[in-house]
């Protein structure tokens, strides 16, 4: 424990040797990763020209994006222009072991473990692909959280192109490896709303296996959002913009929709969307709520109700805002979240810097923002 606080990174990741999906993945599907998007509308957004690839080297696809996955600590031109590669970064992103020591270094007691190339595996291909890459990322992600499996914490990655199969690797997560989580995109999967009754099975079973769900965005071009909607050129725009706009509409429509009425036990965490936005939305939910109640007969409760029962947020190191949303929201429902090894990580450092931010916060809300808070989150 640092300074007697319990702290939990309620938002952490794994990155993954390229050769835990290798074997899985045919020429046509190679194409689509390196893509990462029909090349119907990525040509237009991402022409592969020579000179262009050269000022943004995003663009080349996969290869150039794999690097600022597992680069905390490091600028990102860096990345792009100084010869950087997916394994230079900390070996703590493939290594059980190896993070354990960087968790030691830091500060940090327990990680909550999301993925890098296995945010896109469970839309990926065809269904029967999808199912086969996230099973594949669960494996070896239960064999990374062995090296202690109290302070490495597993999140299954969800086929929810295939409701069935989602459920079936939801059961696999949780009673064969052991996960205390799940996450999906907030994305539309098939063109549906996460308010699409073609859903409930996959919340109930997460109601029935007592596992929360994280909203985790990565704003790409593969599936409808905001990446695609409107047209951003490259990781600038989609980290920026397109990361809460996803997770403000799936909010929205999980919300207005019903699905947390339908599921009240059910719990969401949104993820890598930053917090400063929590408290406007839920007063923006609850005026329309008021103004239009025809509109809602799914939703009963205020939005805020809904969120204060069964959702928490995720923040990072550099929200200045913090403390305005303690004082106006409360701070049971927000957990801190590192995002280490990715691009945008504070790293090293990202305990005192999270002190830091917490300046002006009262005293009794250190505990439950730094852990306690993903400790019920997650019921670890």
């Amino acid at each position: 424990m640092k300074n007697g606080l319990f702290v939990v990174d309620g938002d952490g990741h794994v990155t993954e040797p390229v050769e835990v999906f290798l074997s899985h993945i045919n020429e046509h599907a190679v194409e689509e990763v390196r893509l990462m998007g029909p090349p119907e509308y990525y040509a237009d957004l991402c022409p592969t020209d020579v000179e262009r690839m050269q000022k943004q080297p995003f663009v080349s696809g996969l290869d150039g994006f794999l690097p600022l996955l597992n680069s905390a600590g490091r600028p990102t031109d860096d990345v792009f222009f100084g010869g950087f590669r997916y394994e230079d970064g900390p070996p703590g992103g493939f290594d059980g072991r190896a993070r354990l020591e960087t968790m030691d270094a830091e500060g940090i007691d327990v990680a909550v473990l999301y993925p890098s190339m296995g945010l896109v595996m469970g839309n990926f291909g065809s269904l029967s692909m999808a199912a086969t890459m996230s099973r594949a990322y669960n494996d070896w992600l239960a064999g990374y959280c062995s090296a202690d499996p109290g302070r490495l914490i597993g999140v299954g990655c969800i086929p929810l192109v295939d409701v069935t199969r989602a459920v079936a690797e939801l059961e696999y997560c949780v009673g064969s490896l052991g996960f205390k989580a799940a996450f999906i995109r907030p994305n539309l999967y098939g063109n549906r709303t996460l308010d699409d009754p073609h859903f409930d099975s996959f919340w109930n079973a997460a109601q029935r296996l007592r596992v929360p769900i994280g909203l985790h965005p990565a704003g790409l071009w593969d599936l409808p959002g905001a990446a695609r909607l409107f047209k951003f050129p490259n990781m600038l725009y989609v980290t920026c913009a397109a990361f809460p706009l996803d997770s403000i509409v799936s909010l929205t429509f999980l919300m207005y929709g019903g699905v947390l009425e339908r599921f009240p036990e059910l719990r969401v965490i949104i993820l890598e969307s930053g917090a400063d936005w929590i408290a406007h939305w839920l007063d923006r939910l609850d005026h329309y709520w008021e103004v239009f109640p025809s509109l809602r007969p799914n939703a009963p409760l205020r939005p805020s109700e809904y969120f204060r029962r069964q959702c928490y947020v995720g923040f990072g190191c550099d929200e200045t805002l913090l403390p305005l949303i303690v004082k106006r929201f409360g701070y049971d429902r927000v957990l801190w979240a590192s995002d280490f090894p990715h691009f945008d990580a504070t790293y090293p450092g990202a305990v005192a810097a999270m002190e830091r931010t917490l300046d002006g916060v009262p005293k009794e809300a250190w505990a439950p923002i730094f852990g306690e808070n993903a400790r019920r989150a997650y019921n670890l």
